[in-house]
């Protein structure tokens, strides 16, 4: 049986990088394990750790093998990055899970915090059972607390002996428990509750006529916010079930909303004497690297690709990455007819860069503007 006081962030995640802080901060050794790399470094004690520079060229922090690190942990947290959707996606992660439950020890707590659809944490139990030789529930404790877009854990559900409260608050997990099929299905209504309500307000503005304006600005930032798991059920429902019926219709609300921008964005080219084919458009969003969900990611592809079929020239600038935070603006912003701000972090980003005379701003808000 591992030692009381080792713990393991299984994915370079922000939301991993959260839990590890939380643990270091309770008094546990932590070791965030990169799933790609399959290594892992040492989370240092100091609060000033950045995850960016942990698995740098540059790193002090110890590097130790993967299996070494996962079998000595009393406690592991599985949160990789999850770039892929699909079939690719689950490939991957059950690549992940093998990897995890052949160097599981006896004893463990693994709180997993990756969303899944109904019925998922069966085969995610049965993966780890299969690959470690473990029973959940006798062998192993584990925890299902998959972490909300808008922030913690907002239900959770174990199978094995109840957490001490200090290691509970460390984890970040609710102060109630329930069985994990229930903390699944809670899950899945909080979700289709969260995005129902966004995605209610988006199809408002199905063409532009439409001037109501909301009681608060929403961005197609906020509207990547539960992105992850409304795709995640439309891959993993059955047809007639009623649930896959809410979430394809907050689908069709965001595809509509897409269409919407493209067409806002056309109509100030065409204002402007441009032809379409001949503007160059910039695309500026803020997104975290280390994004667990890829949300954003994932709806940058899906509006770049709309963009893209209209338009001559489409670029997309990130001020999160490391090249963009070297200048405090775009290079060569002069050329873009059309900036995009995708948040309103982008936005104030903008105004204090100061556009070039004539670029238009356009906010992708619901509905969208002129800045």
């Amino acid at each position: 049986m591992a030692p009381l006081d080792q713990a393991t962030i299984y994915g370079v995640s922000d939301v991993g990088f959260a839990a590890g802080r939380r643990l270091a901060s309770a008094g546990l050794e932590v070791t965030i394990a990169d799933e790609s790399l399959k290594t892992a470094v040492r989370l240092p004690k100091a609060d000033s750790a950045v995850l960016s520079t942990l698995f740098g060229e540059d790193t002090l922090s110890p590097i130790v093998p993967l299996s070494e690190c996962i079998s000595r942990s009393a406690v592991l947290v599985f949160s990789p990055k999850l770039k892929s959707s699909g079939a690719e996606g689950r490939a991957e992660q059950l690549l992940r899970l093998k990897e995890v439950g052949q160097s599981l020890g006896k004893g463990c707590i693994v709180l997993n915090v990756v969303p899944l659809s109904l019925g998922g944490n069966k085969s995610f139990v049965g993966i780890l059972e299969e690959q470690s030789g473990l029973k959940a529930g006798t062998d192993f404790t584990y925890v299902y607390a998959p972490a909300s877009s808008e922030g913690g854990s907002p239900v959770g559900g174990i199978m094995g002996k109840p957490l001490t409260k200090k290691l509970s608050a460390a984890l970040g997990l609710p102060s109630a428990l329930t069985d994990v099929d229930t903390a699944e299905l809670m899950f899945v209504g909080y979700t289709l509750r969260k995005y129902l309500e966004k995605a209610v307000q988006a199809s408002m503005y199905r063409d532009l006529s439409v001037t109501v304006r909301p009681d608060r600005t929403l961005y197609i930032d906020d509207l990547s916010k539960g992105f992850f798991e409304v795709q995640l059920l439309m891959e993993g429902l059955q047809q007639g079930d009623p649930l896959l019926h809410f979430a394809a219709g907050a689908m069709r609300s965001l595809s509509s909303y897409m269409k919407i921008l493209e067409s806002f964005i056309r109509l100030q080219v065409r204002n402007r004497g441009l032809k379409a084919i001949r503007s160059r458009i910039l695309v500026l969003w803020s997104i975290d690297q280390f994004e667990m969900k890829a949300e954003k990611s994932r709806l940058l592809s899906m509006l770049l690709a709309e963009l893209r079929e209209v338009f001559g020239e489409v670029e997309y600038w990130n001020p999160h990455d490391p090249e963009g935070r070297e200048r405090s603006r775009p290079l060569l912003s002069e050329r873009y007819q059309v900036v995009v701000t995708c948040s309103a972090q982008d936005s104030k980003l903008i105004d204090s860069s100061r556009p070039s005379p004539g670029q238009v701003v356009v906010t992708a808000t619901l509905p969208p503007e002129v800045a």
